[in-house]
């Protein structure tokens, strides 16, 4: 009787089952309680975190169209020697850098 060799697809192919079938239940039995914080209707029904909800995507929208594209212009020649804005340490920059 002849034998034949798996091929390497199919021999990856079926760890990969053996890993889902066997392993990933075994994770997700394990999983333990998240830190999550729990719902305090006292601290979420004030007015001021009722108005935090509704502000808050207000927020986002003006620091990711406004000032992220400010910070990103003032970074840039000549407007970082007009504002004295600092260039952000990197790792590199202190290798190069002479210092007494």
């Amino acid at each position: 009787m002849e034998s034949r060799k798996l091929s390497r697809s199919m021999r990856s192919t079926i760890l990969s089952l053996l890993f889902v079938l066997f392993l990933c239940p075994g994770f997700a039995l394990s999983a333990q309680e998240g830190w999550s914080v729990k719902y305090d209707p006292e601290q979420a029904g004030h007015p001021l975190r009722v108005a935090a909800y509704a502000l808050h995507p207000v927020g986002v929208l003006v620091d990711y169209c406004l000032m992220r594209p400010a910070y990103w212009i003032v970074q840039k020649e000549p407007f970082a020697t007009i504002f004295g804005a600092d260039r952000p340490y990197k790792a590199n920059d202190a290798k190069s850098e002479e210092r007494p």
